[in-house]
């Protein structure tokens, strides 16, 4: 609840943005579409503007937050998003503990041969209660 003039702050990230390098895409494909259910909205920040207007919220600007890992280590955004992925996506989209183990396994050699990539947008979105 906010009063008249309050402002709302919300980080989404837009999971449709995700570029995550893989030497087996299908895979990568299947494990990722597997883990859509997690996230109630694939695309948030893209709705995130019309449904604020339709509760008497303004939108004021929305700002692109790039998280860019070129490394695989515990300091990385995707290192522990890949975690909560393996630990969700066993039996979903025939993805077996096999396959899920084999796509978190492959990205420590990916680190090791400096071939780790993955990117994906959160959007920042700033919204007052209208008057």
């Amino acid at each position: 609840m906010l009063r008249p003039g309050g402002r709302l702050i919300v980080v989404a990230t837009d999971w449709s943005s995700a570029v995550w390098y893989s030497e087996n895409a299908s895979r990568m494909r299947r494990v990722l579409t597997a883990w859509e259910p997690h996230k109630p909205w694939l695309n948030l920040p893209s709705i995130l503007g019309a449904r604020l207007r339709r509760v008497g919220l303004q939108p004021l600007r929305q700002t692109a937050i790039p998280i860019l890992n070129t490394s695989y280590n515990p300091a990385s955004a995707s290192y522990w998003v890949a975690r909560s992925i393996r630990s969700t996506v066993v039996g979903r989209q025939n993805v077996t503990e096999e396959e899920a183990a084999e796509w978190f396994d492959e990205f420590p050699e990916l680190e090791k041969n400096g071939a780790y990539f993955f990117c994906v947008t959160p959007v920042l979105t700033e919204a007052v209660k209208v008057v």
